[in-house]
């Protein structure tokens, strides 16, 4: 959010965009498509600044459906097998520096599904 007609700058890699803030204080804005790298700062400037470190571009997974996804690997007992592994195995064995997970807190609907 911005204050209506504000002007807001984005950059993160050498790469930038402006934009504006609409008459309700919300705006949009979209850097040009990078390569897959990281991390690099983004930085979000108008008359405040906020700079969120440590951002990763590349692939998005999205998994969703079973409700034992819900489940951090990193809260399962060491001993508890994940596809034939045990976990404390499997979070040693990522060794992936540039892996990010994002996870959506369950909420519930005020609104009953249709259809």
């Amino acid at each position: 959010m911005a204050d209506p007609g504000e002007s807001v700058a984005v950059r993160m890699n050498g790469k930038q965009a402006a934009g504006t803030a609409d008459s309700s204080g919300r705006r949009s804005v979209k850097i040009p498509a990078q390569d897959a790298g990281g991390p690099f700062d983004l930085t979000v400037h108008g008359k405040n600044m906020v700079v969120l470190h440590d951002v990763v571009v590349g692939e998005v997974w999205v998994a969703s459906g079973q409700s034992n996804m819900q489940f951090p690997l990193m809260t399962l007992e060491p001993a508890h097998p994940v596809h034939g592994f045990l976990a404390r195995e499997v979070i040693v064995a990522a060794n992936d520096l540039q892996l990010r997970i994002f996870s959506v807190k369950m909420q519930v609907s005020p609104e009953m599904l249709r259809g």
